[in-house]
């Protein structure tokens, strides 16, 4: 998946007149701006799409994760790393589980999965204001944060177990200074390194992921006239 950059500058403009509008009052409202399809083994590729207010919604939340305030627009690079994470996240969250997780399970790992991204962004609050921004709903942030469940749920149960460090790992790594959190007690903020590390393990292992299927995903950028 390869980007020109006056194409990503294009969709950044669609993207940026879309945040304009959006708000409460047109959440149900939204366009097509990302079709994508991963090849599977049988040649075949079903195609998939990404709405306009979503890829807003997530790239403002990778422009949060790197310190970027509210109120500053999220860059094109911030665009790139959600159209990636998602695509990655939709592959591994329809991908088969022996056994598949029970709905509670997948409650489980939603719930976790918000407090990681809370924790990134600077609080709840800080990510309610960013999904009311961009006009997403609560249903719609539930299902964001199932589908990171389910991608993380296989991750964990299939390629390598990265959702519980044992005390000793994030002891080791906060004894490193590799946190944000270095100069405080590790008894203080043993939580907040644990939602950190499981955090930077899951980027990279989606990362990882996603390099070995790059090849087989085509990526359309849909632009509309006004």
């Amino acid at each position: 998946m390869i980007y020109a950059k006056s194409t990503c500058l294009l969709f950044l403009g669609v993207l940026a007149g879309v945040a304009d509008a959006a708000g409460p009052e047109v959440a149900s409202l939204d366009r097509t701006v990302v079709r994508w399809a991963a090849r599977s083994s049988d040649g075949h590729a079903q195609p998939h799409f990404i709405g306009a207010r979503e890829l807003a919604f997530e790239s403002r939340i990778e422009g949060l994760s790197e310190g970027r305030e509210l109120s500053r627009p999220y860059s094109d690079s911030h665009v790139r790393t959600a159209i990636q994470r998602h695509i990655t996240e939709e592959i591994l969250a329809e991908l088969p589980v022996d056994p598949p997780p029970a709905p509670k399970e997948v409650g489980r790992y939603a719930e976790g999965a918000r407090i990681a991204i809370e924790q990134q962004v600077g609080g709840r609050v800080a990510l309610n204001l960013a999904a009311n921004l961009e006009g997403i709903t609560a249903e719609e942030l539930n299902a964001m944060l199932r589908r990171r469940a389910r991608a993380s749920y296989y991750l964990d149960k299939v390629v390598a177990p990265m959702l519980q460090p044992s005390e000793a790992e994030l002891r080791e790594v906060h004894r490193h200074g590799d946190t944000p959190f270095t100069g405080s007690p590790f008894v203080a903020v043993e939580d907040k390194v644990r939602n950190w590390y499981v955090s930077v393990r899951l980027r990279n292992a989606l990362d990882s992921y996603y390099r070995s299927v790059r090849t087989k995903v085509s990526v359309e950028l849909i632009a509309w006239r006004r």
